[in-house]
């Protein structure tokens, strides 16, 4: 079963649309919203980007759901030096996104 990590940014990760993908990634495995599972407050950051890359190296794909932040940026930035799978779920205007996913 695979591990599936979803990147978004977290004013969006209780949206209804993230919902439905969620819905359609537990079809291919265990879903991980990021923002969901893990709370920080300000000053945390460090610990919150550590926590982030243990996550993803645990994951065998990597799922965009936003591309506005930098967060997203730096997870996905994560996930191509990990070699793990990253699949656009978005309309992006941005070439290094469509550079590392594996559409």
């Amino acid at each position: 079963m695979a591990k599936i990590f979803i990147s978004v940014e977290r004013e969006l990760a209780n949206e209804p649309k993230i919902d439905r993908l969620v819905s359609r990634w537990e079809k291919e495995g265990e879903v991980l919203v990021f923002s969901r599972k893990h709370s920080f407050s300000r000053g945390q950051e460090k610990e919150m980007m550590q926590r982030a890359r243990e996550e993803i190296k645990k994951c065998d794909v990597l799922v965009v759901a936003s591309d506005d932040v930098v967060g997203v940026g730096i997870e996905v930035g994560i996930a191509f030096a990990l070699g793990k799978r990253i699949v656009l779920e978005i309309e992006t205007s941005s070439s290094t996104l469509k550079g590392v996913a594996n559409i």
